[in-house]
């Protein structure tokens, strides 16, 4: 029947955050840096945030290309000699592998976040970035909208509509 969920529609509407492949390689820098040597490991890793650590590398905060031009250079600090932890956010949210991709998403969506470091037993184990839970969000679309389609639901504008 056309309204029975096939294994890969039922698997998608479960994906993880492990699934979604976040960052691996995050960015990470001690908050004692200052937020020249972070921009520079940012830039040099071609992303745009970095994981920030405590002396005991715990997870301390983070800091975005956002928070650099909005709490630094517009502020006019020296980039130089101030430490990116007085710009970081500090304790930020946190995901783990395992949690559903969607409160993931959720998450980013109620706070206005563009990145979630990924934290399993403590660990930093990544970052998962808004720009792939919306990718993951617009294909599970993309295949709602064809199976609407082939199965005779009309597939339309009006179908993706009433979904989202």
């Amino acid at each position: 029947l056309a309204s029975e969920k096939t294994a890969a529609e039922e698997e998608d509407l479960h994906k993880t955050v492990a699934q979604l492949r976040p960052d691996k390689q995050p960015v990470v820098c001690a908050a004692s840096v200052s937020i020249a040597d972070a921009c520079a490991a940012i830039a040099d890793k071609r992303t745009d945030c970095a994981i920030l650590v405590g002396p005991d590398g715990a997870l301390a905060g983070i800091v975005t290309d956002t928070d650099v031009a909005r709490k630094a250079i517009a502020a006019g600090l020296d980039r130089e000699e101030t430490p990116v932890g007085t710009i970081m956010t500090a304790n930020p949210k946190t995901v783990s592998s395992e949690e559903p991709a969607f409160d993931a998403l959720k998450t980013m969506v109620s706070h206005h976040f563009r990145h979630l470091p990924v934290v399993d037993d403590g660990a930093i184990v990544g970052v998962l970035s808004v720009h792939r839970c919306l990718h993951a969000a617009v294909a599970k679309l993309e295949k709602l909208e064809e199976a609407a389609a082939s199965s005779g639901g009309g597939g339309g504008p009006r179908d993706v509509d009433a979904i989202v």
